[in-house]
């Protein structure tokens, strides 16, 4: 099977992200700073979630854990999962990721 996957209804999942600048790919220091999760399951309804910043927050690295229900495949035993990572600095600007998050959800076998 090509591509990462989820597996629908998983709760131990975490999606671990590491915010770095775009230019110089140095780490991004989150003080002060928010991070969101943001996503979609098959084109479906806009997710917007908190994500936990990692101790200490100049490592650039958040956190999501799923929780219950928030995976889920479709009827085929498979669904895309579409989403960025937005962080929000201590000054109010907004930064999102280039490239989108692209995985595949199974269903459990």
């Amino acid at each position: 099977m090509g591509g990462i996957a989820l597996v629908a209804g998983d709760t131990g999942t975490v999606l671990v992200a590491t915010v770095r600048n775009g230019q110089d790919r140095s780490l991004v220091d989150l003080t002060g700073a928010s991070v969101r999760l943001k996503y979609r399951i098959d084109g479906g309804a806009l997710v917007v979630r908190p994500m936990t910043i990692a101790t200490p927050p100049s490592s650039g690295v958040a956190q999501y854990r799923f929780g219950e229900n928030e995976l889920t495949a479709a009827g085929s035993g498979r669904s895309s999962f579409r989403g960025e990572i937005e962080v929000q600095d201590g000054d109010g600007h907004i930064a999102t990721q280039l490239v989108p998050i692209n995985l595949i959800i199974r269903a459990k076998v």
